[in-house]
């Protein structure tokens, strides 16, 4: 049987010291003499299947829950809801903690585990029995997050499906059939006097009609069996006379028990093979639930662990982020700096290639074209005059200005930043210094290997024997160069 109850938080204290049954001062002595079932020599066999999941006392966990949702600033708000679960009394002795157990699960899943306050197991009482307490908290569909209200929570349907719904789930637990729903639980919800008043009346009527069953066989035996007293003395003796139908339906009853105990026989093996086999069965239920449990527990440790973390990680963005703004700030205010220096560089070099008649391009920040002095001309295999000199280039990515001969490297001059740079050298360019150049030996040889290619490119040779004859020559020329160095 199963019974639901809501109460107030005026009445959360005397139900949390009935729950947990406080043996201290003046509540322990109040909940004995309040309920006269309760056998304190038994109250340390009751157990909360709840310790793990809810670890705070009762009523500190009910008012951090209500810190925590939306709840009604009225007296007469349920906060508290208590379903009394009773264990069956066909259930074998040895499965009581798998029935309560199993309901539990059920009622923790249907419920909430966030919600649940409590599960307390009472084996000190009459009958065995659980009081599954709960906050009825439901999702506030009008405003969002979560609200206080057992109206929502506990509605007719709910009540109506509870009992079939709970029995359903301990049967597969269990693999056995258990009857939670009686003529006590038939009408629906009833209070706990009502339940118990439904279980003596039940009681009541099991035992007169055991009583009227005895009555009826004795006037039957009565009527078909005769005694009687013969002889004297020693001899004295009591005869039974039955009828000859009686005999007949006796040896009939006689053969029908033979066989019915031949069929006893057959199906008890029947019945302790299936036995055999629901015990295997009920093993891998509970082996499969402690191994959910388990699972649930891992779950919960790495979601702790993950809160942990997160909150560690937030922590650690929380005193860096000044330091993090500090040096994005400080990449921004250069970035921007160098882009100011890159518009005054190619402003300078605009003005000064305009001035001197050389053409400006930018599209190479790190070969900007600066100023060009011919040195040697040539006529290429196309009939057109080449030029050789020294060409001037800006490297306003690197900050430096680097100089070539005919095509080669000559020199390079550096800066530490772009703004020297422009104040230094592009803002006063000047054509003659900067494509000046010392007839250095290094000078001369750069200007005698550009000439060379030049005579390349002017004579080609046409069969294998000249290409071998000039490459012996040219082999001649640059050891006569090389000594001359």
């Amino acid at each position: 049987m199963a019974h639901v109850k809501k109460y107030t938080m005026s009445a959360v204290g005397h139900m949390a010291n009935h729950y947990g049954r406080s043996d201290v001062g003046q509540a322990a002595e109040y909940i004995i003499r309040g309920n006269e079932n309760i056998d304190p020599n038994l109250t340390p066999l009751n157990y909360n299947l709840a310790a793990e999941d809810q670890q705070l006392p009762q009523v500190d966990f009910i008012h951090k829950r209500m810190g925590e949702i939306r709840v009604q600033k009225r007296a007469d708000v349920n906060v508290l809801c208590d379903w009394v679960i009773t264990q069956p009394k066909e259930l074998p002795a040895n499965r009581s903690r798998d029935f309560f157990e199993s309901v539990y699960a059920f009622m923790r899943d249907r419920y909430g585990e966030r919600n649940v306050i409590s599960a307390y197991v009472h084996m000190d009482e009459t009958t065995p029995h659980m009081h599954f307490a709960f906050m009825p908290i439901v999702a506030d569909r009008r405003r969002g997050g979560e609200k206080l209200c057992a109206k929502e929570l506990l509605t007719r349907k709910e009540l109506q499906t509870f009992h079939n719904d709970l029995q359903n789930a301990v049967e597969r637990d269990l693999g056995i059939e258990v009857h939670l729903l009686n003529g006590a639980t038939q009408d629906g919800n009833k209070s706990i006097t009502e339940l118990k008043r439904a279980l003596a009346e039940e009681n009541l009527q099991e035992k007169v009609r055991q009583d009227a069953e005895i009555a009826r066989r004795a006037l039957e035996r009565a009527a078909v069996i005769k005694t009687s007293e013969k002889g004297f003395g020693k001899n004295r003796r009591t005869e039974v006379t039955i009828s000859a139908k009686t005999h007949q339906q006796l040896l009939e009853t006689s053969n029908a028990a033979d066989r019915l105990t031949i069929s006893a026989a057959r199906y008890e093996k029947k019945i302790a093979a299936a036995e055999q086999e629901n015990e295997r069965l009920r093993g891998e239920v509970l082996s499969e639930r402690r191994r959910s449990e388990q699972q649930r527990k891992q779950l919960k440790q790495i979601q702790t662990e993950y809160d942990e973390l997160l909150a560690s990680i937030n922590a650690v963005i929380d005193r860096c982020q000044d330091e993090l703004k500090d040096d994005l700030k400080n990449e921004l205010e250069a970035e921007r700096i160098w882009q100011r220096e890159v518009k005054v560089a190619k402003a300078n070099i605009k003005y000064f290639t305009e001035r001197v008649d050389e053409a400006s391009s930018f599209e190479d920040l790190a070969r900007v074209p600066l100023a060009f002095r011919p040195m040697d001309m040539y006529v290429d295999e196309n009939g057109k005059v080449q030029e050789i000199g020294i060409r001037v280039y800006a490297d306003l990515e690197d900050c430096r200005i680097l100089r070539y001969i005919g095509g080669r490297f000559l020199d390079k001059q550096n800066f530490s930043s772009l703004h020297e740079m422009n104040e230094s050298y592009l803002a006063n360019m000047d054509w003659e210094k900067m494509t000046e150049v010392r007839q250095t030996p290094r000078v001369k040889r750069l200007l005698g290997i550009a000439q060379r290619r030049a005579e390349e490119q002017e004579r080609v040779p046409k069969t294998v024997e000249e290409f071998a004859a000039m490459m012996k020559n040219e082999q001649k020329k640059e050891q006569s160069f090389e000594l001359e160095l």
